[in-house]
């Protein structure tokens, strides 16, 4: 899965947010210490649960009432006790109304299709609820061995885990629709499941809608016919493969289809009518991806189709049900929009999880990288295959720079027991470090080991749980290699390692010296790491020297013996080691390096680590020369644009100006929009105001919008209303309008601004960026008392939305507005509320609210004496101006403050 919600990566993004493929500014490379946060506290461990019945077989049979939001049902489960007879048997179940549970004892099925309730043999069971669970209690026990099938009877509105949509006076243009969506606990909240990825089972559904709706779901579809009911259509899908409880899923909109293939495998892509014009672009190069994995893993392609359904109002980016992905509606592109955004990362993410994460499936959430940080790093394996090499690259460093960003807010090991919701696990630890984790390991053992223990991997586990010793076994077993040190390192251990080097000729010995020095990025923890990290020299005639630096200590200085003095020295060129390194090269040899140098990476390193030299003569003029220069990579491109905005001087900023036309990319000149945010000249603003309006891209767009609120706050007020109502790919430049009017602290116009647009027919995820930045942009403004309370009031009655993301965006803006008073109201929404996610977040933000007032609250004796010192200042004041008036002269301070009485130095008049 990849995720642009909090509400499924409370921790991180949010992002992976969302630039799924497009190509990131940030860098490996430092040249200068920050200071990452330590490793997050220890919290209970939390384990996977017992599992004392083998569930072998889910049917649910669901009718679909969008009215009410609900769905009446009834669930089988087919199952064996494991070891010994159970009596009674536990299921999560959340927000269901149980009418009626029964018990038949059931031969095994020897086929998906042959499992079946047998009625008239059922007896009823006794049930109670503990904890969110449902307690069944059979009239006997039933034996270890033998197959036993549980009826359960039900309706439910739920809260979360499936979403009704349809049109509510913030989103007037909603369509009717449902989708459910299960990792990590959220089927149990629409029907009774052992809800956690240790037990794997075959499964149908069948579900009855309307006669308007289509709907989708995991495997073939069986059948679609008439439902018991008027004017509705029963659609029966079945899963013969067996799959874990996180992957039932089904979705029903008024969806056509658009049909490709693979090799015999259909390729169905569901979309709303208006919308299957965009599906050929959009889905364009899903076969070959097929293909490319298939050969990656050594393994076909497992299931009987490959799904995507568009899922309305989707607050994940994708999720790979088993056979069915389910997207965001912002994945659909026209040819057009390709200089704004390209689907293919996040398709090919997705993809991946069909052998990484349905095929094989983490025992629990802990082992979570072995699905995402897999599907990251498979995905950018992708982007090489049809982009190229230097593509990968910049995929690569953007994955670091994702890690490293979020490094600097906590620190935890890839795989850990301890944390408070599994949804936390979702973060740039296991996607981008977890990708970094398999790039290292790939260059640790070499092509043909890796790829042969990655195969290996595959195939002893299809089908299968597991974990990652697994992992770490199938590839030793390939290589010969003992992996524990480096699993250990990378995996169980939190932190990476930040490693200054530094180079020297040295005419004495005709040989190169290079001191390294490295610490970890926690703190608290002295331990070095274990690395290799590669060098390359280049002399003066253009020749090359590769060395490799290995380091296991905390400072070493190792000699080479060189022809001659190198002229630069690239420090890891192929970009290998996710480390923060320091390059302490001199501002020449770095000049020479961005120019000249023999990778792209290489010379990208160099751009960064000239951003410390600007004022050295030559640097603005090499960087100026490596933004403007027509074939350079992008990516180069735009390391030089962010080192030139670190400078804010004008030779910067009109090197900056000048570019703009001259740097072709959208992915580069993004960069340059958000380096002239950090300038402040009038032609500045000018030229921001002009890409934010005009340019072709609307990434670029979004960015110069954001620039324009930190440099240009006034201009960017006087656009923002045809900002607003630009409509773009995934509406990235009225999103980008409302988040860069809140931010702009202190600004009492600008809320007045978003006030304005609540009113506006903007769509949703617009319209929830301005309720979330209103209170943002409130909570920074000098408002008077009764402005602040309408505020809260409006973004208080958004906490009724029967929209869960609109009722997520009004806590936050609640919460930056900062007002004691919105505690109640976000007390009732988390009593009356169904959604865990909205009970958690509201009682984060009123913990907060109530902190922050217990803060403010005044100590009584401090401020008992602080009135009388500043009485007694008064009083003070009052004789030294008496003094004056009469031409004294002052008295000291002292007496003064002590309230003595003031001696004059002259006569009285």
């Amino acid at each position: 899965m990849i995720s642009c919600s909090p509400q499924l990566r409370p921790l991180a993004f949010l992002a992976l947010a969302f630039t799924f493929a497009l190509p990131p500014s940030a860098s490996i490379a430092a040249t200068d210490q920050e200071q990452p946060k330590p490793p997050k506290p220890n919290l209970t461990p939390q384990y996977p649960p017992d599992r004392p019945a083998d569930v072998a077989h889910v049917a649910l049979d669901l009718a679909m009432d969008f009215e009410q939001r609900a769905i009446a049902g009834t669930a089988t489960l087919f199952f064996t006790p494991l070891g010994k007879p159970v009596r009674t048997f536990e299921l999560d179940a959340v927000d269901l109304d149980v009418s009626e549970v029964r018990l038949a004892l059931v031969p095994k099925a020897a086929s998906t299709a042959d499992w079946s309730f047998p009625a008239a043999a059922a007896t009823a069971c006794t049930f109670s609820w503990r904890k969110r669970r449902l307690v069944v209690t059979f009239p006997q026990d039933v034996p270890a061995g033998q197959y036993a099938a549980l009826g359960i009877v039900y309706r439910a509105e739920p809260g979360e885990g499936l979403y009704f949509q349809r049109p509510t006076a913030e989103n007037p243009s909603e369509r009717v629709a449902v989708w459910s969506h299960g990792e990590t606990d959220g089927n149990r909240h629409w029907y009774p499941s052992h809800d956690y990825p240790n037990d794997r089972f075959t499964s149908e559904l069948r579900v009855t809608v309307p006669k308007a709706f289509r709907v989708v779901a995991n495997g073939v579809l069986v059948a679609a016919a008439p439902g018991a009911a008027p004017e509705t259509t029963t659609y029966h899908w079945r899963m013969d493969a067996e799959h874990v409880n996180y992957l039932i899923a089904f979705a029903a909109a008024d969806y056509v289809e658009y049909r490709q293939e693979w090799d015999g495998i259909p390729i169905l892509s569901y979309v709303a009518p208006a919308e299957l014009p965009k599906a050929a672009e959009t889905f364009r190069r899903v076969p070959e991806m097929v293909k490319f994995f298939s050969d990656k893993t050594g393994y076909r392609y497992p299931y009987a189709k490959v799904g995507h359904a568009i899922a309305q109002d989707f607050f994940a980016s994708g999720m790979e049900n088993t056979s069915i992905t389910f997207l965001t509606p912002s994945v659909l592109i026209t040819a057009e929009d390709r200089d704004t955004w390209e689907p293919e990362n996040l398709l090919a993410h997705e993809l991946v999880h069909h052998w990484f994460g349905d095929l094989i499936t983490t025992r629990d959430w802990s082992h979570v990288w072995l699905n995402e940080g897999f599907a990251t790093y498979f995905a950018d394996l992708f982007t090489e295959h049809w982009k190229g090499g230097d593509e990968f690259v910049a995929a690569m460093d953007g994955n670091a720079a994702d890690y490293f960003e979020e490094a600097l807010d906590y620190q935890r090991a890839i795989v850990t027991y301890e944390y408070e919701d599994a949804g936390e696990l979702f973060d740039e630890h296991a996607y981008p470090k977890g990708g970094w984790v398999l790039h290292m390991l790939r260059h640790l053992l070499g092509e043909d080991a890796f790829w042969s223990g990655m195969r290996r991997y595959v195939h002893d586990h299809a089908n299968g749980i597991v974990q990652t010793d697994d992992f770490r076994a199938a590839l030793e077993a390939a290589s010969g290699r003992e992996l524990r040190w480096f699993f250990d390192q990378w995996l169980l251990r939190a932190g990476h390692p930040e490693i200054t080097v530094e180079w020297r000729w040295r005419d004495d010995t005709r040989g190169l010296e290079v001191t390294l020095a490295q610490k970890s990025s926690v703190e608290s923890d002295e331990r070095p790491f274990r690395v290799s990290l590669p060098v390359r020299a280049v002399l003066p005639d253009g020749s090359r020297k590769d060395l490799v630096l290995d380091l296991d200590e905390s400072r070493r200085v190792l000699s080479f013996a060189l022809e001659e003095s190198p002229e630069w020295v690239e420090l890891d060129p192929e970009l290998t080691v996710l480390a923060k390194v320091i390059d302490k090269a001199d501002a020449p040899q770095l000049m020479a390096q961005l120019a000249k140098g023999t990778t792209t990476y290489a010379r990208m390193a160099a751009a960064r680590a000239l951003k410390d030299s600007l004022s050295r003569p030559g640097v603005i003029a090499a960087l100026r020369a490596a933004l403007s220069a027509p074939d350079a990579f992008w990516s180069i491109q735009s390391a030089a644009a962010l080192s030139l905005g670190e400078s804010g001087a004008e030779t910067a900023c009109a090197a900056l100006r000048t570019a703009v036309p001259l740097v072709s990319s959208p992915w580069s000149r993004r960069d340059v929009a958000r380096a002239l945010g950090s300038c402040r000249g009038e032609e500045d603003a000018q030229v921001l105001t002009a890409l934010a309006l005009d340019d072709a891209s609307d990434s670029v767009r979004e960015d110069a919008v954001e620039a324009l609120g930190t440099s240009a706050p006034e201009r960017l007020a006087s656009t923002a209303g045809a900002l607003l109502g630009h409509r773009s790919q995934r509406e990235r430049v009225a999103r980008a309008t409302a988040r860069a009017l809140a931010a702009a602290s202190g600004r009492s116009e600008n809320v007045a601004l978003l006030r304005k647009h609540l009113d506006a027919k903007l769509p949703a995820t617009v319209y929830r960026e301005i309720v979330r930045g209103l209170g943002t942009s409130a909570g920074a403004a000098d408002l008077p008392a009764p402005d602040r309370a309408r505020v809260r009031e409006q973004l208080e009655a958004f906490l009724l939305s029967p929209e869960v993301s609109t009722t997520a965006a009004a806590l936050d803006g609640l919460a930056d507005l900062g007002d004691q008073s919105s505690v109640s109201a976000i007390d009732r929404l988390r009593v009356r509320t169904r959604s865990d996610y909205l009970r958690h977040k509201a009682e984060r933000v009123a913990s907060r609210l109530r902190a922050s007032a217990t803060e403010r609250k005044p100590n009584t004796a401090l401020q008992e004496r602080l009135t009388k010192l500043e009485e007694r200042l008064q009083e003070a004041e009052k004789q030294l101006e008496e003094l004056r008036r009469r031409g004294g002269t002052p008295a000291p301070s002292g007496a003064a403050a002590t309230g003595g009485t003031a001696a004059t130095g002259g006569t009285a008049k």
